[in-house]
């Protein structure tokens, strides 16, 4: 038999993003919010379950109430599958805030309820009331990512790209910060499809950014995807003399988004640079940043696809680096 309730709702605009969570316990009920700027929905919902689950003794039987199936999916198939597979594979996204929930969910029997509609529910009503205050109550949050990055003196443009899916395949996104040095423009650009795979949006990422370039520059590509940098500077001339093959006799996969690589890396100088993912490092944390909101605006049915300009860039890009 159910225990307790437990309602999830989120609010992310602008930055200001905030949780809340409301459980039920037979008639009484408690209620939670907490924010985190710049998160995405995914990871706000992580934050309600997590503070929700605290005060539940073990043993007592939870029923969780989400508006997203993806979360539900999340506990139900994915990291069962990764917890089998020792999580040998890229950390999952919030990997800080799913290992913190690790512990509830061997401790307290876990049910979900996928909830389309919130009517006749003031339970829902409420919790969702209570998270767009939050949000609406945080000062103007600034630009999450801080610190500075140190580029060659020969580069005009460099360019952060990054790629990902919430399941392999699955609800996929790219993001890309672009930066002209000389002016300080910078663009923010992003990208996704219903259902995509790692690789592909790691390889669609870097061949946005440069196509988006408008003329021949000398462009650093910094990405944390060592796939995208061997495609691009070791694999690709192979597969081309062979007519397109690999050394199987096999086309690649992702042959399209590979031919058009081919035709954009000519066009300009192009330096790849590997950089440890989730690290600090200010480009890269911001490229992840817009590939999470390109998949949360594929899961909630929008389009994923946003172009920014900022007249400079929202950290610090020193000269001199080798």
């Amino acid at each position: 038999m159910t225990a307790h309730v437990l309602y999830l709702a989120v609010s992310a605009k602008d930055g200001r993003c905030a949780w809340s969570w409301r459980r039920v316990s037979g008639g009484p009920f408690a209620d939670g919010t907490g924010t985190d700027p710049w998160a995405s929905p995914y990871r706000l919902r992580l934050h309600a379950m997590l503070d929700g689950l605290q005060a539940v003794a073990d043993g007592e039987a939870v029923e969780i109430v989400t508006t997203d199936p993806n979360t539900i999916r999340l506990f139900e198939e994915w990291l069962p599958a990764w917890r089998t597979q020792g999580f040998r594979k890229k950390a999952p996204e919030s990997w800080d805030l799913l290992e913190a929930l690790l512990p509830h969910v061997d401790r307290v029997p876990l049910s979900f309820r996928l909830q389309t509609s919130r009517t006749g529910d003031f339970h829902a009503k409420d919790c969702s009331r209570h998270a767009k205050q939050a949000a609406a109550a945080m000062d103007p949050p600034e630009v999450r990512t801080a610190g500075e990055v140190t580029v060659r003196d020969d580069v005009e443009v460099v360019a952060w790209t990054d790629g990902g899916s919430r399941k392999n395949p699955g609800p996929s996104g790219w993001g890309v910060v672009l930066v002209h040095l000389p002016t300080g423009t910078t663009k923010l650009l992003r990208g996704g499809d219903v259902e995509s795979t790692n690789n592909r949006m790691e390889l669609t990422a870097v061949a946005e950014a440069l196509a988006s370039l408008t003329r021949r520059t000398h462009v650093e590509i910094r990405t944390d995807s060592r796939f995208a940098i061997q495609v691009c500077t070791e694999w690709l001339q192979g597969w081309k003399r062979r007519g397109w093959r690999k050394a199987d006799g096999e086309a690649p996969v992702n042959l399209d988004v590979i031919q058009r690589l081919d035709g954009l890396l000519v066009q300009h100088t192009v330096r790849f640079t590997w950089v440890k993912g989730h690290a600090g490092e200010p480009g890269n944390e911001l490229a992840d940043d817009l590939c999470n909101r390109a998949i949360d605006a594929v899961l909630a049915g929008g389009s994923p696809d946003s172009a920014e300009r900022l007249e400079a860039p929202p950290f610090t890009i020193l000269r001199g680096g080798r």
